[in-house]
């Protein structure tokens, strides 16, 4: 059996021992899918005998979600998960190293999330980044002696104590105001404990058909790892509201046919115009 239909049919026979367990049948709560535990990320080892997942579980007491990792040995009979980390902090992200001995994975354990490694031969988990910001990812190179690494910074920094400098004095800072000193025209951003999360920029135009201004939404931007977060929709609602303000009576995108994650949003709070766009470069 391949190891990714093997590691399936084990993720849904685990859905179906915790849901099925009850003896008498009553209403399926908010708390029981809470409850429910969450496997996601499977990473195949380079030998093709082991898988790596991270399982998220609800911790009531603390009112918040933990992320560990877990282990399936493939070749073995009747395999059994087996829990790698067991930590208050959050331990995801997990990746095998290029000779299958060590996992890697990103965990917060120490207040910032870093990269660490558990080797397969048994021991604790060991801190292999100590950087000042939180790393979001990373990527082996095809040899596997290099990391390449994702954080967010400022764009204008020109290194990370720059950025940890800056977050650290909004941290500080009592006030929630915002200064700019230049502005796009017509736009609105989102953001997030400091951060720039979600941009749109819109602009109005005549129209040969229609009384009074058009509105175009030339662009939308929402930072990938907050999608589904309602950010998307709060900024083409605020785009609503200037165009009201200003008399326009439409406001109107366009989007590629294959950009079907924004296109859930958008048959939410607009309609389709079946209109297909063409257009050619002078």
């Amino acid at each position: 059996m391949k190891p990714w239909l093997y590691f399936a049919t084990l993720a849904w026979g685990l859905g179906v021992s915790a849901t099925g367990a009850a003896d008498n049948a009553r209403t399926f709560t908010a708390n029981d899918l809470n409850s429910m535990a969450r496997i996601s990320d499977p990473q195949v080892s380079p030998n093709g005998r082991y898988v790596v997942y991270v399982q998220r579980e609800t911790d009531f007491e603390a009112n918040r979600g933990r992320n560990d990792l877990w282990l399936v040995d493939l070749e073995a009979d009747l395999a059994k998960p087996r829990r790698l980390t067991q930590n208050a902090a959050n331990d995801t992200h997990p990746r095998w190293s290029v000779d299958g001995t060590n996992i890697y994975f990103l965990s917060s354990r120490t207040g910032s999330t870093q990269v660490w490694r558990l080797p397969m031969a048994g021991g604790e988990a060991v801190q292999i980044t100590d950087y000042p910001l939180d790393v979001g990812g990373f990527k082996f190179s095809s040899g596997g002696g290099r990391l390449a690494l994702a954080m967010d910074v400022f764009p204008d920094c020109a290194d990370l104590k720059c950025t940890r400098t800056r977050l650290d004095a909004a941290a500080a800072n009592r006030s929630s105001a915002r200064s700019f000193d230049s502005l796009f025209i017509r736009h609105w951003d989102a953001w997030n404990e400091g951060k720039l999360v979600g941009l749109v920029h819109y602009l109005f135009h005549r129209n040969t058909t229609m009384l009074g201004p058009i509105c175009y939404l030339q662009d939308l931007f929402t930072d990938g790892s907050l999608r589904g977060k309602g950010i998307g929709k709060a900024l083409i609602e605020a785009v609503y509201d200037s165009a009201r303000l200003v008399g326009s009576t439409r406001v109107y995108w366009h989007t590629h046919e294959t950009n079907h994650t924004a296109m859930r949003l958008y048959d939410h709070v607009a309609t389709h115009s079946g209109f297909v766009v063409y257009r050619k470069e002078l």
